[in-house]
């Protein structure tokens, strides 16, 4: 992370990456010993976001966390956190690297693109898009173009799910895939020409959608 080179040397990669986890990470973050003498918002969550992308998803929200139980109302970080007092313990009192970390993480939590894919939900927790509550996120920019997708639940055990891809050039994604966590019994879409396929696996449901413009009937 950010640069998806997990693929070039990964030995080297895995062994650098758990390095540092097995160093400085321990349950409040990433503790920076030299010159920060606290524990780092954003050097944690790029950790966190780099065993993301090695498809860890359990260790990055383990190690996410660690930030996220110690974040105030509304999401207001030091640079570094004093180990004593929870305080600031050096550099910007509300640091605007530590917030574009925790959105860059829950972002490619929500939405993530990989060659010619595009995944919706991957990595995200059920308290991200529970069943029954209404959720919508729109405009989130990917090399396909902006996205959206929405959750809308007509009764307890029925939703409309609605996804949408603004196209900026010829460049389609070969599938969609999103990711729910929970089961479904059954799939279906309501949009002509577009094929569907769903399986569900531990309690989780996969949604393999052969476009990004589609609304899909999903049932609990």
């Amino acid at each position: 992370y950010p640069l998806s080179i997990t693929d070039v040397f990964p030995s080297a990669f895995n062994a650098t990456l758990n390095e540092f986890t097995d160093r400085f990470v321990d349950d409040r973050g990433f503790f920076h010993p030299i010159i920060h003498s606290g524990y780092n918002p954003y050097l944690t969550l790029q950790i966190a976001h780099a065993f993301l992308l090695n498809n860890q998803p359990q260790r990055a929200w383990q190690i996410a966390e660690t930030i996220f139980l110690q974040c105030p109302s509304p999401y207001s970080l030091p640079e570094a956190i004093h180990p004593k007092t929870g305080g600031g313990a050096m550099g910007d009192g509300n640091h605007g690297w530590s917030a574009a970390e925790i959105i860059l993480f829950l972002l490619d939590c929500l939405v993530r693109e990989e060659r010619e894919k595009l995944f919706f939900f991957k990595d995200a927790t059920a308290g991200m898009i529970p069943w029954g509550l209404n959720t919508s996120f729109q405009g989130v920019a990917t090399s396909f173009g902006k996205v959206g997708c929405s959750f809308n639940y007509e009764t307890e055990g029925k939703a409309i799910c609605s996804l949408s891809l603004d196209s900026i050039s010829e460049k389609k994604p070969s599938t969609v895939d999103i990711y729910l966590p929970f089961s479904l019994k059954r799939a279906l879409t309501a949009t002509q020409g577009v094929d569907l396929r769903m399986t569900t696996e531990q309690e989780k449901t996969r949604i393999t959608c052969s476009s990004g413009n589609a609304v899909l009937l999903l049932e609990r």
